[in-house]
């Protein structure tokens, strides 16, 4: 099952191809982690809890259908939407050369949650709730070509939760409120000493902390679902090929050091090849000097006709088998994000 934007559930698609029909749900739990599902879906779906634990509607042992969970898993999925504007002008200046059709889409997850707490908004797009990530993009002709340019991809939410931390528990702010008011009903120094260090905790901790939510602490995670986003615009749209602007020009754009130019040198490069070679060993990504008025190193991708068909058959909300990569730069990659 696809959602409205033309992803499909990871874990639906492992699920599909374990085994048995019944088991335990530790053991189906154990399969879909084993074969490179993302625990973070399976908490966001109702069958974990935020600790890894199985949520208290199934029992570690007890025999259930595999197919209890396809719903539930497709439910997380469809909560993904989708919010798309064309006016904007931060990142309108940063633009150069000949392009049209400018617009940035942003990937969001709506929380139902009766408080603003349970929110995220950035500070860039502050009319926009909960954006897992966010993708500029233009149209140029390059070479006689139709092109899809990929001026920009980037996940605030994720950024400030690596620099000031998750609120895991969404009670968390009411439950420190909660104990600050039953100490404060008896009046003597020591509970006054314990309110002022839970008021400073409050402070400190809970209003620079965001909300927790999918996709956004493994960093593949939402780079994934920018990639996922950006065939399916390109293939859907009869793109010629799809560009990026690599690290040395996005590093120049918003004078930035070289944090910005590692994340795509290195970051989004290496997920792009693993992920279209996922596809087609035959797409290949080429480095190419676009001449504008600031010539400018660009990665130039031309899809396979096999991609193409693959990608119109819905296109998965996250990649599995590739994070080794991340685990074996997560040090790295942890201080880049600190960081920036």
């Amino acid at each position: 099952m696809q959602n409205s934007i033309g992803f499909y559930s990871q874990a639906v698609k492992v699920l599909d191809e374990f085994p048995q029909s019944k088991a335990p749900p530790i053991q189906i739990v154990k399969y879909l982690n084993h074969n490179g599902v993302c625990l973070e879906e399976l908490v966001w779906a109702g069958i974990l809890d935020k600790n890894h634990n199985l949520s208290n509607q199934f029992n570690e042992f007890k025999l259930i259908n595999k197919n209890v969970w396809v719903p539930l898993l497709n439910a997380q999925l469809m909560n993904i939407c989708e919010t798309q504007i064309n006016n904007d002008v931060f990142f309108n200046r940063f633009l150069y050369g000949n392009y049209s059709n400018y617009r940035i889409i942003f990937l969001n997850y709506p929380f139902n949650g009766c408080h603003e707490y349970n929110n995220f908004y950035s500070l860039h797009f502050p009319q926009i709730k909960n954006t897992l990530v966010f993708i500029v993009l233009t149209d140029r002709i390059l070479d006689g070509k139709k092109c899809l340019h990929v001026e920009g991809i980037q996940s605030e939410w994720s950024q400030f939760g690596k620099q000031h931390g998750f609120i895991k528990n969404q009670l968390m702010v009411e439950d420190t409120l909660n104990k600050i008011n039953e100490i404060n009903k008896e009046k003597n120094e020591k509970n006054i000493i314990e309110i002022n260090n839970l008021t400073y905790k409050y402070i400190s901790k809970i209003k620079t902390a965001v909300p927790d939510g999918p996709f956004v602490q493994d960093p593949t995670r939402w780079i994934d679902l920018a990639i996922g986003r950006i065939l399916i615009e390109a293939v859907k749209n009869d793109y010629d090929a799809i560009i990026f602007t690599m690290g040395n020009k996005q590093r120049k754009r918003f004078a930035s050091d070289k944090k910005l130019k590692f994340f795509y040198d290195l970051w989004i490069s290496k997920r792009l090849n693993l992920i279209l070679h996922k596809y087609d060993f035959s797409n290949k990504i080429e480095n190419r000097i676009y001449c504008n008025e600031n010539e400018e190193n660009i990665a130039y991708i031309k899809l396979s006709d096999a991609t193409k068909i693959k990608v119109l058959n819905g296109v998965p909300n996250y990649y599995t088998n590739l994070s080794y990569y991340y685990r074996s730069h997560k040090e790295k990659f942890t201080k880049f994000s600190n960081d920036v």
